[in-house]
């Protein structure tokens, strides 16, 4: 079993897990047979679902004008996107609901099409922004509902997912999603975690291809084990390239915890709306156990919007002009209470495709001190990232999205300022290749 840290056992931690890899498992699922990872052979697609529902024109205008409602007051990042993504979002609501007051709508399909045709389409899931399909929909609502340690910091998105609404437009669960969810170990990759000895005595390595927490009691296993036997190595090369979501939780318990001989601190903002959607899911957690909220209202703060901006010299003013909150977040490591006697010197490799968790370990890595990056710059996303949960009223269609905005101490949004190494790979070098030049030379 695995030790978690004190500060990263939260239930927090877990909840963004789930909701972060919703997508990329309902993928996996389709794509490969669970335990083992081995292929499902001539797997029939996903029939397009039959209409379930049909409303008159005025409810689907509801539900539209109330999905655009929801967003302008809770989704903060918009200004953001349409800065990178050159986008004008208020013009692509307004020529949203011009297009759906006068196009056709027999049913809920429909609706669904034009939504996604016309809305979703243009911002490329920035912001984790999606309607959840049958599969995300039930697979969601099984992880929250089948783990009794998520059950009462899961209630929010639990209530959302159950509304009476929703339940009629998703259905019932396809009898194939059924019978893979109740396979024993089914989201578990036996193959995660690899290890090898590059130099005996000298230089160990270990390749992590992702962070899925269905995965951290096996994990952990696997690397306590590693981690003792090359305890008095001098290097440990973490290979977390290609990994991509997943929980926090791994990183923080499974490899820095039993690495570290003393705390590590690590810090950075998260920025929201002061919405009652934003607060249905997350207000427990604004203020402290004395009842004092752990938030700053930035327009009330002396100095106000100036004096932020001040003080974190990368923030975009336009993005900040979304926000109400700040958040100052500061989590210590401790030392895992098994943690092993290491004092070699601590690798991580890192490539483009690693975003949010991948992408936090990198940060916290680098922010710390806990090990030398070296490979390329991450993906972006890392922190901030916390996802809510919207059911349009009349349909049910379940909406996911962000609901803060992340940077560092210093204003650096996680999403277009993403983790540069110490060193990059050098000309015609991969990343491996790097490290064990840099190891070779004493460039540590």
């Amino acid at each position: 079993m695995y030790e978690k840290t004190e500060k990263s056992k939260k239930k927090p931690l877990i909840i963004v897990g789930i909701l972060a890899v919703v997508v990329v498992v309902m993928v996996l699922i389709f794509a490969f047979g669970g335990n083992n990872g081995e292929m499902i052979a001539e797997t029939e697609p996903t029939p397009t679902p039959e209409p379930r529902i049909i409303l008159t024109h005025e409810q689907y205008m509801e539900d539209l004008d109330y999905l655009f409602d929801t967003l302008r007051n809770s989704f903060p990042l918009f200004n953001f996107i349409d800065r990178t993504l050159n986008t004008d979002s208020e013009e692509i609501i307004t020529n949203t609901r011009d297009f759906m007051e006068t196009a056709t709508i027999l049913t809920d399909t429909h609706f669904l099409g034009h939504l996604n045709n016309q809305f979703f389409r243009n911002f490329e899931d920035s912001g984790h922004l999606f309607m959840y399909d049958e599969n995300s929909y039930h697979f969601a609502l099984w992880s929250f509902e089948e783990d009794p340690e998520n059950s009462e910091d899961a209630l929010p998105w639990i209530e959302k997912l159950n509304n009476p609404a929703s339940r009629r437009f998703y259905g019932e669960i396809s009898g194939f999603l059924r019978n893979f969810l109740e396979q024993e170990n089914a989201f578990i990759n036996s193959t995660n975690v690899s290890t090898q000895i590059l130099e005996e005595g000298r230089i160990a390595r270990v390749n992590i291809t992702g962070f899925n927490f269905f995965n951290m009691e096996l994990d952990s296993e696997i690397l306590m084990d590693f981690f003792a036997e090359i305890s008095d190595y001098e290097h440990l090369i973490i290979d977390i390239r290609g990994a991509a979501g997943g929980t926090r939780a791994y990183f923080l318990d499974l490899i820095m915890a039993p690495l570290i001989q003393e705390p590590l601190t690590y810090s950075y903002y998260r920025f929201t709306m002061d919405s009652e959607l934003n607060r249905f899911f997350f207000e427990s957690s604004w203020y402290d156990d004395e009842g004092e909220p752990n938030y700053q209202r930035i327009r009330d703060n002396t100095g106000g919007l100036d004096a932020v901006l001040a003080e974190m010299p990368y923030l975009n003013v336009n993005d900040l002009e979304l926000f109400d909150l700040r958040f100052f977040v500061e989590n210590t490591i401790n030392p895992a209470e098994e943690n092993i006697d290491f004092n070699g010197h601590i690798w991580i490799l890192t490539d483009g495709m690693n975003s949010f968790a991948a992408e936090f370990a990198a940060f916290v890595s680098k922010q710390t001190g806990f090990a030398a990056l070296v490979g390329e710059t991450t993906g972006g996303g890392g922190i901030g990232t916390e996802s809510l949960l919207v059911a349009l009223p009349n349909t049910g269609i379940i909406v996911g999205f962000s609901s803060t905005y992340g940077t560092d101490p210093e204003g650096r949004n996680s999403q277009e300022f993403p983790v540069t190494p110490h060193h990059f790979n050098r000309d015609g070098m991969s990343a491996i290749e790097t490290v064990l030049a840099l190891i070779e030379e004493g460039a540590y």
